[in-house]
């Protein structure tokens, strides 16, 4: 077992601690934002091919917001009718010198070709490229490098979609690879026609086929926003797609081009795919742009336009949150989506991270007595190591956000009292929680209310143990207690008014409680563990409690449960941790479970 002072961020921690959690003043993957906007093209001549009247105040009030960096999905310019290189590139010239305010503030312009940079232009953007080619990322699939591209920023993935090396289609295969291999909370997608018809025929749903492998693709994946352009005005619309699920498709497409007035609120028109869309917000007469803010895993969308082009006016928000994939996998310390061995021994928290070859990083902290009770309490998608010591009734908490400086809270229970891991508010950070078996309380200092007073509810009693978990799939964690002695469970459902429900599973002197989502329905099973025959039974959920499975031989007397999602596949899956000999094993549901195991 090594010792570490310092190590790739891990730090030592001592006893130091504030009355409240630190992480009510840390920055996490932060609070940052973008800006969407296009379809600047003039509409009027290849001599005046970018609406500098609106472009060039438009411009320098995307400046003031500040934004990290700007997408413009299409249509920058009007285009030639023929293919005219030294007309072409002077029209680039104008749009970047209308620009140059956003420019001059280094801030990263992020452009897609749309239909009228096709025009005027060879099969390969040829023109384009000289332009634009070397100022965004070079990893797109042959033959459309410059055009099709990916970039990250913060804890979000973008993905520019060119749409007209083969017209109204993506690169589907590129596109699958870029989401199978995302380790990202956020996906943003952007190309320059809407994948559902709002005025103009000329759309993605000219390939249907495509079209709805491309929108299944990104919605199962779990992104929420397509950002296009092409028609003349902003709309906001929640597609359907054939597939199930849905997505908004935002049309940002007021950034200077002749309005289009004539839609009549109908999608999908020309295809037959009215009920494919639903209106949420449609503007015409108003020129503007997108801006979206990215708070941990809270996204805000702002439609902000102006008439004046000096007051520039929020006309329509939507806000949605994504689900922190370290609520659910809460051993994920390097935040790869999966989770990573880990122990607490000797009082050091040692964890072998995944993403770095599972090379074993160690952390210091808490003293003799001191229960683990590592969880994301800031919110930036990577667990924090932490420690409860009940004889102190110290929580310290080392924020990964903060480069591992530690924070805690004091004068939380005492003797007897354990801690408990869970978002029981639903807003992406971890919160601090005790159970006390003897008064059978379970205490929780929720981070959406500044950590104030903490919100205890009755809950079991002596001889039962904590289980809290996310049972019914809200993204809440549920308040929970099993009881050995008789394999009874009591939780209280956040998506039923914390109602309280009950089951019964197996029971008996030793067994406890390992929670998780065991079959990948996105609730928690019932799953217990016996150390003594290292027997796991699990009720599942996705059976509707009525199917049991389980296994044997997998664990013994010494062996503590570390269950969790350590091959990302959606899937808990059973580990253990043995303190005799420093070895975690597990068996994985992505390999058949077979057994896999290394020294911590």
């Amino acid at each position: 077992m090594k010792s570490y002072n310092r190590i790739n961020g891990w730090m030592r921690a001592g006893l130091v601690f504030s009355s409240l959690l630190l992480s009510l003043n840390i920055a996490t993957a932060g609070t940052w934002k973008f800006i969407c906007v296009a379809d600047t093209q003039s509409g009027i001549s290849v001599s005046n091919s970018v609406n500098t009247n609106v472009c060039i105040p438009m411009a320098r009030q995307i400046v003031n917001e500040g934004p990290d960096f700007v997408l413009v999905p299409g249509d920058l310019i009007y285009g030639n009718l023929t293919v005219n290189r030294t007309n072409m590139l002077a029209q680039y010239a104008q749009w970047t010198n209308t620009f140059s305010s956003i420019y001059s503030a280094g801030i990263p312009i992020y452009p897609i070709r749309g239909n009228h940079e096709t025009f005027g232009d060879d099969t390969n953007g040829t023109d384009y490229l000289t332009v634009f080619g070397a100022s965004v990322p070079s990893n797109g699939p042959a033959g459309e490098i410059g055009l099709t591209y990916s970039f990250t920023h913060n804890n979000a993935l973008f993905i520019g979609l060119d749409q007209y090396k083969n017209p109204q289609q993506v690169n589907q295969a590129w596109l699958n690879s870029q989401l199978a291999s995302n380790r990202y909370a956020h996906i943003f997608v952007f190309g320059h026609e809407p994948a559902v018809q709002v005025v103009e025929p000329e759309c993605l749903a000219l390939e249907t086929a495509a079209r709805d492998l491309f929108l299944k693709s990104i919605t199962d994946i779990g992104c929420r926003m397509y950002l296009c352009a092409h028609d003349h005005f902003y709309n906001r619309a929640r597609l359907m797609p054939k597939s199930g699920g849905s997505i908004m498709q935002v049309v940002s497409g007021a950034g200077g081009a002749p309005f289009e007035t004539n839609w009549d609120g109908i999608y999908g028109q020309n295809f037959g795919e009215q009920a494919m869309g639903s209106n949420c917000y449609y503007s015409t007469l108003t020129n503007g742009y997108v801006l979206v803010t990215v708070s941990n895993f809270n996204v805000t969308l702002e439609w902000k336009g102006s008439t004046n082009l000096t007051t520039w006016t929020t006309y329509d928000i939507y806000s949605y949150q994504v689900t922190n994939p370290a609520i659910r996998n809460p051993n994920d310390f390097d935040g790869d989506r999966k989770a990573d061995p880990a122990a607490y021994q000797d009082s050091q928290v040692t964890a072998a991270f995944s993403d770095s070859g599972y090379e074993i990083f160690g952390a210091t902290m808490g003293g003799p007595g001191g229960i683990e009770c590592s969880a994301d309490f800031d919110g930036d998608g990577k667990a924090d190591p932490a420690v409860y010591n009940p004889t102190t009734s110290l929580l310290l908490v080392l924020f990964s956000a903060r480069s591992y400086a530690e924070g805690g809270m004091n004068d939380m229970g005492g003797d007897g009292c354990v801690p408990v891991v869970g978002d029981f508010d639903g807003d992406g950070r971890a919160d601090p929680a005790i159970y006390d078996a003897t008064s059978g309380q379970l205490a929780t200092w929720l981070s959406t209310l500044s950590y104030a007073t903490p919100r205890g509810v009755a809950l079991g009693g002596t001889g039962w143990l904590n289980a809290s978990a996310d049972y019914d799939g809200d993204g809440l964690t549920d308040q929970g207690v099993f009881e050995p002695a008789s394999g009874r469970w009591l939780v209280l459902l956040s998506s039923h008014g914390w109602t309280p429900y009950g089951w019964v599973t197996a029971g008996g002197a030793g067994v406890v409680p390992a929670p998780g989502d065991y079959d990948g329905d996105g609730k928690a099973d019932f799953m217990v563990y016996q150390p003594a025959g290292g027997q796991w039974l699990c009720t599942f959920s996705g059976q509707n409690y009525t199917t049991t499975g389980g296994l044997t031989g997998f664990g013994g007397l010494t062996m503590t449960p570390r269950a969790g999602d350590y091959d990302n596949d959606g899937k808990t899956d059973m580990a253990v941790y043995d303190p005799v000999t420093r070895t975690f094993y597990a068996r994985m549901s992505g390999s058949g479970y077979r057994l896999t195991g290394m020294s911590l």
